[in-house]
């Protein structure tokens, strides 16, 4: 199963979550989840507090994939008129500058198509994150030994997580819903339908603030966020919320949520629906706020598929060293099916030499046997043509005078070595030739009787018949002879 684990790692203000969870049987299987506090530190320190954490639970950071927090991520939208993908990929780069305060050089952008209109627009939502932030967040993993195979976009792990939960509780995709993610100090709100993120927004106030005298605040926020997002027009009006949160202060929230919307307000822990390893333990999350619904939402996600923040020449070299090792790995499979080919051949001929000396031999052996029973064959047939006499040729004359009729006259008889006759002849009747091939069947001097042609001529007197037939002669018993 250490093929299928990935370990996912998110770094908050407050502190580092750290989830494994592996693919088994179509199923997300959670094998490790744990988090350590931290206070506010330099990058070096941060790498010193992940790796001791990962020593001290003495797991193994398999395919470690990063997070991207949503504060660090721009969002647009931008409406194309054209519904080509090549076209949209083109117009993307067009309006890059236009909307993205920093050169393209230093960021990292990636598109996501929303929507295709009927008209031939296409809505757009494009994400760019500076190249900085990508950076420092590789330096932070790999100087903690986690070398990071992707870098997430916590929003979209969000999103993962949430279509998710619709699947398990049978919940429409279709409808427009704004999920809101509370952290220990910082909520991240996903407005989401048909499995796509439309808008999102993070927010400085989480767990902590989830108490009478802060319920305000949040509600404020959040009004303010459904309020920006109804006025850009981003997509339908919000059907449902759903707090991912594992606090029972979280239903106060709930509640003014519900009055102030008027729309189905639900609570679920992060948590919710998710398989876990036999005896994992687990810390206690809802006592210090701590959501881990991002890095479930990443575990559960294709991460083929999943939007990579990575900086594209690392990307690039990534991609180029796996096709050196792919082609390093063809080349040596190549050289040992080669090798295999060979060997079974040397093997196949060295085999078959074997068997053709074998096989000489024993013709040698037999070459005497063969003449001998030649030799003997010779004296056999010998021994039988004196026994049993072929007939003679005044027994085949008399017997071709007999079976001749009176109209029927031979212009050449010829019987070759091989007892073949050839009877060439005229007739003053036609039929007098069918008579004399009668005949010549029913006789047991001759066999394979075989009219070859009866033409017929004219002359000054009638027509005459030229025929010839073939025949073989037979042996006959002495029983057959008259």
């Amino acid at each position: 199963m250490s093929d299928h684990l990935s370990t996912i790692i998110e770094i908050t203000d407050t502190a580092i979550k750290l989830l494994q969870a592996g693919k088994t049987r179509g199923k997300t299987l959670i094998t490790f989840c744990g988090f350590q506090e931290i206070p506010q530190a330099t990058d070096e320190e941060l790498s010193k507090i992940l790796l001791k954490y990962i020593e001290s639970t003495k797991i193994k950071p398999v395919n470690p994939i990063g997070i991207i927090p949503r504060q660090f991520v721009i969002l647009r939208h931008l409406t194309l008129p054209t519904g080509q993908e090549a076209e949209i990929e083109k117009m993307v780069s067009l309006q890059f500058a236009k909307l993205i305060p920093y050169s393209k050089e230093d960021v990292i952008v990636h598109h996501r198509i929303l929507h295709k209109e009927s008209s031939g627009y296409t809505k757009v939502l494009l994400m760019a994150v500076h190249r900085d932030v990508a950076t420092r967040m590789l330096k932070i993993l790999q100087s903690a030994k986690c070398n990071p195979q992707r870098l997430a976009f916590s929003s979209l792990g969000l999103l993962e997580w949430l279509t998710y939960q619709n699947q398990q509780t049978n919940m429409p995709q279709d409808d427009s819903t704004m999920l809101v993610s509370i952290d220990t100090s910082a909520t991240e709100i996903c407005f989401c339908q048909q499995q796509k993120l439309l808008f999102s927004r993070h927010i400085n106030l989480g767990a902590r603030d989830l108490h009478p005298d802060g319920i305000a605040a949040f509600k404020d926020q959040i009004q303010l966020t459904v309020s920006a997002y109804s006025m850009e027009k981003i997509g339908s009006d919000i059907r449902r919320v759903i707090l991912a949160c594992a606090l029972k202060e979280a239903e106060l929230l709930r509640s003014h949520l519900e009055g102030e919307f008027k729309i189905p307000v639900g609570l679920a822990e992060p948590f919710s629906q998710m398989s876990f390893k036999k005896d994992l333990q687990m810390p206690f999350f809802e006592r210090q706020g701590v959501s881990m619904a991002v890095l479930c939402g990443v575990a559960l996600s294709d991460h083929k598929k999943m939007i990579d923040l990575m900086p594209h020449e690392i990307s690039d070299k990534r991609r180029s060293q796996k096709n050196k090792q792919d082609w390093v790995k063809c080349l040596i499979l190549l050289f040992l099916v080669i090798l295999a080919v060979l060997s079974n051949f040397i093997v196949k001929t060295d085999r078959d030499s074997s068997y053709l000396s074998q096989l000489q031999k024993k013709v040698k052996e037999s070459q005497i046997q063969v003449e001998h029973v030649r030799t003997n064959e010779k004296q056999l047939r010998f021994i039988e043509r004196r026994l049993n006499p072929s007939s003679s040729a005044i027994d085949i004359l008399r017997e071709l005078y007999q079976l001749t009729p009176a109209q029927v006259s031979f212009s050449v008889l010829y019987l070759d070595e091989n007892n073949a006759l050839a009877i060439q002849g005229v007739s003053q009747e036609s039929s007098a030739v069918n008579v004399f091939q009668n005949k010549l069947v029913g006789s047991v001097y001759f066999k394979d009787v075989t009219l070859q042609y009866a033409t017929k001529r004219k002359i000054f007197q009638g027509e005459l018949t030229d025929f010839k037939i073939t025949c073989n002669i037979a042996s006959k018993t002495k029983e057959s002879l008259p």
